[in-house]
């Protein structure tokens, strides 16, 4: 029997304007990521420009934690780690030192800044990207500021989505069915909640069945695809 797919409040269907460059970062595990994939999952981003010698940084990093513990489905926090007040290069260790002391999961994407590209007034700073236009919405040293901002930018309702798309995924097994009626041909991308792109297909308009090779495991997925420079995200449940 096919399941319709359980579908979080997590849907984008946004013109594709005015973008910024990408950029992709390295962790210290050799993980990377880049401003657009997170944008092509529908979240928006917010990059923490952090100091190992800044003590501000340091008061604050128990809220980075928790708000990126509590939004990991909604929001994207990265930390760009660096030295405030010296030259040095930071290391891995201290890295691997700061998330332990402030207990900094797989909801934070920490990297060391080692060009310092995230750093221009001190720390600590925030930047808010949008998960379509690719445009800083906010930029300051205020987390709360960058937050709500953040938050701000997650309007449509899945009920907006259904009325906009009329789009739907059914699973059966490891089999994706995805029915299209009101899309025009693009590219559908699925992506793990850690932000890795897991699958890619194009879709044309009626319905498309595929096979995922190797399956998903279970868990929360990211559908995103573009069609006529129009950006549509929903997040979805997989299991077996």
């Amino acid at each position: 029997m096919k399941n319709l797919i359980n579908i979080l409040c997590l849907v984008l269907a946004t013109p594709l304007i005015g973008q910024i460059a990408d950029r992709t970062e390295t962790n210290c595990d050799g993980e990377s990521l880049s401003i657009y994939e997170v944008g092509d999952m529908g979240m928006p981003l917010i990059v923490a420009s952090k100091g190992f010698d800044c003590t501000i940084c340091h008061s604050q990093a128990d809220n980075v934690r928790d708000f990126a513990n509590a939004n990991e489905d909604l929001v994207a926090v990265w930390a760009a780690m660096t030295n405030t007040y010296s030259s040095a290069i930071p290391t891995c260790g201290e890295l691997a030192n700061w998330s332990s002391t402030y207990n900094w999961g797989e909801s934070i994407f920490a990297f060391i800044d080692e060009t310092e590209y995230w750093l221009e007034l001190g720390t600590p700073r925030y930047y808010v990207i949008h998960p379509a236009t690719r445009e800083i919405a906010y930029e300051g040293s205020s987390f709360s500021t960058a937050t709500s901002t953040a938050l701000g930018l997650i309007t449509t309702s899945a009920e907006e989505f259904s009325e906009r798309s009329n789009l739907k995924i059914y699973q059966t097994g490891n089999e994706l069915t995805v029915e299209n009626p009101d899309q025009m041909e693009g590219e559908l991308r699925i992506y793990s909640i850690t932000g890795k792109q897991v699958f890619s297909v194009m879709l044309n308009q009626g319905t498309d069945r595929f096979f995922l090779q190797g399956g998903l495991d279970n868990g929360i997925y990211i559908a995103s695809w573009v069609s006529e420079g129009v950006q549509s995200t929903v997040k979805f449940v997989f299991t077996h």
